[in-house]
């Protein structure tokens, strides 16, 4: 309608759908839409909604303008508007918007800003939310802010948690007490015990590093990489690559093992993978049939069995 000049009953359809439609239908409209490929509806209908206060629509339509302004070569004017709404969204409880906000603001060079949101989220008892806002403060270099979220969550027993806090500890040069909190933890947290055994081993104490990881009933591929790692630092490439080769069987990702190859046997093993055994599998090839002794019988078995010919009535094709 718009093409065609009638703009105003244009609007009124639109307000009409936004109005009448439940939210997850009109979404749904606004998906087809897009992969129609009408993105000049899919514009128009998602900023009417976002003006309603849809702030899946904000959401959405930030997106869209951010896109948009990275395609012009980060269009000054369209990231302002795409955080405008953005901004909007999260005011509004969008949780995808709460996630987004910070790192469109570290792109856009506020940082402090960024860092003023995270700390407003570290307000929640959500932990999965907490160990996000702690990684993001960590990218930004806000390692106390993101000391202080990961100490609650290791207080609160949250698995990952103290292996994070360790990493901050460690960038902050603190190694006694980042170690200090793996042993701990590490009798209840399994991925606290691997990162232990991983510190160890970097700083020389590989036969402890290896007592820790043999020392589990059941051990997971993490547990075998780690242990594959603390040989290797202990000058024993093959129990290593024996050790890889179990993590591999077990679901392992094949690249470490790759990586630890040369040659030829990198390029196979990234081809072909591994035999039930751990060996590099090869490539197979079916061996060659054997030649059989040609006879009239087995040249042509449909005719001799119609006229009841003995078997074999010949033993070679006459002249």
């Amino acid at each position: 309608m718009d093409e065609l000049g009638r703009a105003e009953e244009s609007q009124t359809l639109r307000s009409t759908i936004v109005q009448r439609i439940p939210a997850d239908a009109l979404q749904h409209c606004i998906e087809l839409l897009i992969e129609a490929d009408q993105w000049r509806g899919v514009d128009d209908l998602l900023r009417h909604a976002a003006e309603e206060g849809h702030a899946w629509a904000m959401q959405r339509l930030a997106g869209l303008l951010i896109e948009d302004g990275i395609e012009l070569d980060d269009d000054p004017e369209l990231f302002e508007e795409g955080e405008s709404w953005l901004r909007r969204a999260a005011d509004a409880g969008d949780k995808h918007a709460n996630l987004l906000l910070p790192n469109l603001l570290e792109r856009l060079g506020k940082t402090e800003d960024a860092a003023d949101i995270l700390q407003q989220r570290a307000t929640t008892d959500d932990q999965e939310v907490l160990l996000d806002v702690a990684d993001q403060l960590m990218h930004l270099g806000h390692h106390d802010e993101a000391n202080e979220v990961l100490r609650r969550l290791t207080a609160a027993g949250k698995p990952q948690a103290p292996v994070r806090l360790a990493h901050v500890l460690r960038q902050a040069g603190q190694l006694e007490q980042a170690e200090v909190l793996l042993r701990q933890t590490a009798a209840e947290d399994l991925h606290a015990l691997v990162e232990l055994a991983r510190m160890l081993a970097k700083t020389g104490r590989t036969a402890e590093a290896e007592q820790l990881m043999r020392g589990v009933v059941q051990p997971t591929t993490e547990v075998l990489s780690a242990l594959a790692d603390v040989l290797e630092k202990d000058g024993r490439a093959k129990e290593a690559d024996r050790v890889l080769r179990d993590a591999c069987l077990a679901g392992a990702d094949l690249i470490e093992l790759e990586f630890s190859l040369q040659g030829t046997e990198a390029e196979q093993l990234r081809r072909y993978g591994l035999e039930p055994d751990g060996r590099t599998a090869a490539p197979w090839r079916a061996p060659e049939p054997t030649p059989k002794a040609r006879t009239a019988v087995n040249e042509n078995l449909p005719f001799a069995e119609w006229f009841g010919l003995p078997y074999p009535r010949y033993s070679e094709r006459g002249p």
